[in-house]
This record gives structure tokens, sequence and C-alpha cells, in this order.
């Protein structure tokens, strides 16, 4: 069966889905790739994408970048950063490893002009030099040190391609609530960047002085990108909510808070801007909240009997660029090099029935001077997805029988968007197509 599907957030309703034919006719087949193995969950595409997968029998595939010529780079957990060689249509050919390091578990990123290879560890970030004609890496760099944290162990790297002598570094809160990190200088729930020509031998530490703060009161910022006038963008998974009344600690339920996307600054213009993290969340189901009320997208403070109460964290949160609901975890962003939408992998929670997530999406936007921005308001943000799960029931998802997307990469032409998941070790390519069909099974 094929279908539309069009979600707005502020509505906070269950996607609509529209019967349009009831012929199925694929849109997405292994044809496009006949040597690739088929995918291992049932999928779904959305009208002008063809889809296939391009490489299975991975180790818990994580973020993902495309070198000059067009190759796929991935952090695969447990074996180090492989490389994939496609053809002219986007298929993979043969692969190979091309670091062997364990340690690297998450972050990877190519400099603008694609000779420098970057990855992160739980602590530490590193460059190599990169050959995309051999696909080969070495002369090792260590950049920053001191990344650890209690909990995430994911460390997110971008490259800028505005400003090419900086990377951008997200470090996660520690074991909550981490009160510690509301100060800046703790170096934890933060995104910082750093000018990779001047730092020392052997590295800097996340929270020195060598790096500039571009935002802080993250929990945990995973997705990370830069837009075409250098400003980043991130978005936050949200940390458990509560509310402190009468010294009483107040769980608010599952669904609170959503994820939060921020406009973050440009390196060469650092404003420390503060997301809320540990004092204050956003409401996504006020109904929860007892109290007082509250509007979907209000700042709700931990403890709003204190001075970091409710008028507080409104007067100095950062503005919002958009919401998602929660548990929705988008762990990757990314711009279409030839449009203005914002791709998300929205990886999902798995613990929660219904689950929530586990699909490809795009946010319609503009890119300014001043930045890029959501079409519409921040709170009633419609996105579509464009690759999805299809199943006859959410169980199978909550069994981890479904296509979880993790890392997104476009290639320069704009034309082929690769997306890993790591609940079932593939890659998986989208290609645009002129033609406009309806949804198609895979």
């Amino acid at each position: 069966m094929f279908f539309i599907h069009a979600i707005c957030l502020a509505a906070i309703v269950p996607a609509l889905y529209v019967t349009a034919n009831p012929t199925p006719i694929p849109t997405v087949t292994t044809a496009l790739c006949p040597k690739a193995p088929s995918p291992s969950a049932s999928l779904k595409v959305a009208p002008g994408f063809q889809g296939a997968t391009v490489v299975g029998g991975l180790s818990n595939p994580r973020h993902i970048t495309l070198d000059r010529r067009g190759n796929i780079l991935v952090v695969e957990r447990g074996i180090g950063i492989t490389g994939h060689f496609v053809d002219t249509n986007g298929c993979v050919t043969r692969s190979k490893v091309v670091i062997e390091d364990a340690e690297l578990n998450h972050g990877i990123d190519l400099n603008k002009a694609g000779n420098k290879l970057l990855g992160t560890s739980r602590e530490f970030a590193w460059s190599w030099d990169y050959d995309p004609v051999t696909m080969t890496a070495r002369n090792r760099r260590t950049l920053v040190t001191g990344m650890t944290t209690e909990k995430q162990l994911t460390r997110t790297i971008v490259a800028s391609k505005v400003n090419p002598n900086f990377v951008a570094i997200s470090v996660s809160a520690g074991d909550g609530p981490d009160y510690e990190s509301f100060d800046p200088a703790v170096g934890r729930a933060q995104v910082r960047a750093f000018d990779i020509t001047k730092l020392p031998p052997g590295g800097a530490a996340y929270n020195s002085s060598h790096g500039v703060l571009l935002g802080y009161g993250l929990s945990n910022a995973v997705g990370v990108v830069e837009d075409r006038a250098g400003y980043f963008h991130v978005g936050d998974n949200g940390a458990a909510a509560y509310r402190f009344i009468d010294n009483v600690m107040v769980p608010l339920g599952e669904d609170n808070p959503s994820e939060t996307f921020f406009k973050l600054s440009n390196p060469k213009s650092p404003r420390n801007l503060f997301a809320g993290y540990p004092y204050c969340f956003n409401v996504w189901d006020s109904k929860t909240v007892t109290d007082r009320r509250f509007e979907l997208g209000d700042w709700s403070a931990t403890f709003p009997e204190g001075e970091k109460n409710d008028q507080w964290c409104a007067e100095v949160m950062h503005k919002l660029s958009l919401i998602l609901p929660p548990h929705s975890a988008p762990l990757d962003l990314v711009f279409g090099p030839n449009d203005s939408k914002l791709y998300v992998a929205v990886h999902g929670n798995g613990f929660i029935d219904p689950t929530k997530g586990f699909s490809v999406v795009s946010i319609d936007g503009k890119h300014g001077p001043e930045g890029w921005a959501v079409t519409g308001s921040s709170l009633n943000t419609t996105f579509t997805e464009i690759l999805a799960n299809d199943v006859s029931s959410e169980d199978q998802c909550l069994r981890g029988g479904c296509f979880r997307p993790l890392g997104l990469a476009w290639n320069e032409d704009g034309n082929k968007l690769y997306v890993t998941s790591d609940n079932t070790g593939e890659i998986i390519l989208l290609k645009k197509v002129a033609t406009q069909g309806l949804w198609g099974q895979w």
C-alpha cells in the first residue's frame, strides 16, 4: 500500500495516512544496487526517491561522511573507520578498513579540502592525513583531550566549511542531574569549536581556553550541523523532567521534555548561548504539570520555588529553532546541498511503547545572512518522512527488528543521501528521481 505522510507537531496527533493507490508499484527495489543485500527490515520511501541497501553486516555503524570522490567513510563500533568504494550509481563495489581502532565510537568528518579525516572516542578527538584515491589515513594527530563523562560516550565532531580551520565538538552532560555542567568552564553539556591550526602538540583539553563556547546547557546534543552562514545548529536529546514542589521531586511523565533544536554561534563570533539544562526544560505535555498552567513550548524550571524559577528560565533561555516530539532522538542533522531543507535522522526510543522516531525526516526552512531558520513557527513545525519502517505493528520495533537511522551524508551533487542504521548494521542509499510517485514499499 502507498501512503502520503505529514505530521503537524503542535497538534500532537498521530500520522495521517491517505491511501493513494490500491495497486503496489514499488519505487524502491534491489535493482538500484543488484549486488547489494536485501534490506533486513521492510522499508518505505517517499515520492521523489528511490532506495536500496548498499552494504550490510556492519558493526553498529554510527556517523558517516563522504570523501571528495563520493566514497563512504563510516564509524563502526568495535572496529574503527571503514571505507566503501562506490560506483556511478552510488552502489558499493568493495570495502576496507581505513583505521582499525575500537576506541573510535561515533564521530567522523572531513575538512573542507577533503584531506584531513576527523574522528572521536569517548575522550579524544583526532585527525589523520587522508588520501581519497587510496582511501588511506596516516599521521594521527591528537586535537582535543579530556572529554570523558560518566554517562554518554558519543562525541559528535563537525568540520566547519565556512571557517575551515574550525571543528565543532559536542560533549554530553554527566550522570544526571549534572548541576556542575551549568558552569561552562566544566566542559560538559555543551558544544565548543577549536581552531585546529592553533592547538598545541598533544592537543588541548576540551574545557581549555583553546576552545570557544558555542552553546551550553545541552543535555546530549548529538545532532550537529553547520549552515551556509557558518552558524552551528544542534538537536538536543532531552533529559528526564521534574519539578521540586515543597521540596518534593515531582516527575512529569514520559512525554516531557520535547527534543529541542537551537541555532548556536558562528565560531568567529561566539555568544555563550544557554539552552536550559539542568535547570529548565521545554514543556511538551502540559497536562502533567499540575502546580501551574503551561503551554506547549513554554520553559519550566526544575526548582520553581528557587532563584532559578520559571521566570528566570523564560528570561535567560536561548530561543528555540524548533521542537520534535519527546523520545524521537535526533542523532544526526544535515542540510541538503541543493535545497534549504534540514534532514534529521530520528533514531527514536526503542524502550517506549509505542515507539517514537525510527525514520528520516525533512523540515522546510531557508538560509539567510543570520543562518538557517525553519519555515513557519518553531512550535508548529511540520516534518515529512522520507524513509520509514513499513511495519504492521510497533511491536516489531520494540523487538529490535526495525531500521533505525543514525548517520546521514549527502553527496556533493545533492542527489544521493546515505543513511546508517545501527540497529540493522546497514547503509541505505536514497537516490532522487525525477518521477512524482507515491509512497513505495521496499
